[in-house]
Formats: structure tokens, sequence, C-alpha cells
């Protein structure tokens, strides 16, 4: 199989993989699972395990037809290993972006407008927020050829803080919120990885390597705003009280006899801010309420009415 590099702005450190016939090895090396030059690295059959492992595959250390569907699908061409330990994050949560060229399959507003909304999803959730700047932005996008492979496979790839690059493949078909190579979904899941995200081995997440098709109604799952939360933290709303207070008055009187008197009084009272939840599906993840560990406090702070932490 022949190695393509390109010395381009968005050239990536993943190797593109040809769409014909699926060399496990290749695929393998280029998605981070097996480093052939590594001293004692990972046996063929141990990276294909750890393949199956994290794409919910039955593993049993071989290419199997299950593992081939799965290798076939359309990707993100991040590696889904990458070698080492932590994650990098932006240091400031203003953050501008700018392109670099126009998309050949959409008008140049609808590709703005969808690239805006896609930031919009993690502005949300987080204390970040994005501009659009007509100069070079902390994070420039760009739909490009090379080094892509045509239609199919690997749809996209993005580098993590501080580098803030965004390629699309341009010989993809680009459709917006339909059925097709959807720029919506795909724009999230890479904007994901430039703010440090990794690869989530939890399907149905936005951060999940491989793209299924269009899904209407897309949001965050739970476990990609839970990500990205630990990083940049919850973006938190303001809460109302009332409060009730009481007020005791004294009065002197004078007159003939009796005397009756008159007083006024003021009073103080305290109250606490309503008890509400800040995401819209807490109904649908009770059972994280309190399992596993991992989730308490993120669903303390977004689900407390549902779950009833308050």
């Amino acid at each position: 199989m022949m190695l393509k590099v390109f010395a381009f702005e968005c050239l990536f450190v993943a190797i593109v993989i040809c769409k014909a016939d699926i060399d496990a090895e290749d695929f393998l090396t280029s998605f981070g699972y097996l480093n052939r030059n590594a001293f004692n690295g990972v046996s063929v059959t141990d990276a294909i395990k750890d393949y199956q492992s994290f794409n919910n595959l039955k593993v049993t250390g071989v290419v199997d037809a299950n593992t081939k569907a799965e290798m076939a699908k359309p990707r993100c061409g991040n590696p889904d290993r990458h070698g080492y330990n932590g994650y990098s994050k932006w240091t400031k949560t203003t953050l501008t972006y700018s392109f670099r060229n126009k998309c050949e399959d959409l008008s140049d507003g609808a590709v703005r407008q969808t690239i805006r909304e896609a930031f919009k999803v993690w502005s949300d959730v987080t204390h970040l927020a994005f501009t659009e700047t007509s100069g070079k932005g902390d994070i420039t996008i760009g739909f490009n050829n090379s080094p892509f492979d045509g239609p199919g496979r690997v749809l996209a790839h993005a580098y993590f803080p501080p580098e803030g690059r965004l390629c699309f493949d341009e010989g993809e078909r680009w459709v917006i919120k339909t059925t097709g190579t959807d720029l919506f979904e795909i724009a999230i899941h890479e904007i994901g990885h430039i703010l440090g995200l990794e690869h989530s081995n939890i399907q149905g997440t936005i951060m999940y390597p491989s793209y299924s098709g269009y899904r209407p109604n897309l949001q965050l799952h739970y476990d990609d705003r839970r990500r990205i939360q630990q990083m940049y933290g919850i973006k938190t709303g303001t809460g109302t009280g009332t409060g009730t207070g009481t007020g005791t008055g004294t009065g002197t009187g004078t007159g003939t006899g009796t005397g009756t008197g008159t007083g006024t009084g003021t009073g103080t009272g305290t109250g606490t801010g309503s008890c509400t939840d800040k995401v819209i599906d807490c109904s649908k993840n009770l059972a994280y309420c309190r399992s596993p560990p991992q989730w308490h406090e993120y669903m303390k702070v977004s689900c407390a009415k549902s779950c009833r932490f308050c």
C-alpha cells in the first residue's frame, strides 16, 4: 500500500488509508492502536483486541466481519489512542475562529451559520465563548482535498489546543442537518477535539470516532457534557429567591382613663433560590443520579430537581 504524505496546512499525523481494501495493520497504526516502531510494542493481535474493546465489539483478536464493518465506517481522522496521558486545554475562555476557504457544496452563509451553531453547542454548557473574526482566529477552519482520501472513510480531523486547526474533507458531499454527511454533527465533534477532548468509546456520544449517519434533534450526550465541563466548568444560570419576614412594634398612648397606642415594626427575611434542572434531558437519565460515582457531582449541579438533591 502506498503511503502519501503532503506538505500542506492540514497535514495530519494519521496515515491516510486507501478506500479500496482495509489493511488492518495500516488502520490500527493510523488510529493509534499499533506502533510498528516501538520497542517491545503490542502485537497485531493485541492491537485488534484493543480496537474491538474500544468499539464495543466482541474481543476475538482477529479481524472478523463485525470488526471489518466497523473499520469501514466513515470516521474522524484523529487517532483513538494517542500514546500519552493527559490532555491539553485552552488557557482562555474567549476564543476567535476564522475560515481559510469555502466549501464547494454549500453556500458561504450556510456554512458560517452551521459552524456558529456548532460552537454554540459547546458554549451553551461551559464558560467558553466563540466569535468569528475576519483575521486569523485562534481556531482556523478549512475544506481541503489533501491529505484526505476522497468520499467516505476519513471525514475531517482537528488539532488539540493550542494548535486550533479544523480540516474538513472537501471530497465529501456535505449536507446540513439532513440525510448524508452532516456538517453540523461533524463540526461539533471536531470542535470537541479543538477544545481538548479525545475520542469516547461510548456509542451515541458526539465524541465517538465513527459516524453512523444523520441524527435529528442532536444534543450533547451526558458523557460529552461531563468531560467538557470538567475542563472548562459548568455554565450556571442565576437563581431567584423569595423571603418572608415578621415584625414587632411597640406603642405608647396618652389619655384619660385608658389609653391606646399604635406601633410600627419592620421585619427581614431570607430566601433560597429555586430548585431547578439546568439541562433539559434529566428525566431520561435518572439512573446516573447516584451511580456510577463519577457522575454524582455533575448530576448534583445539572439535575438537582429531578435527582431530588434539593
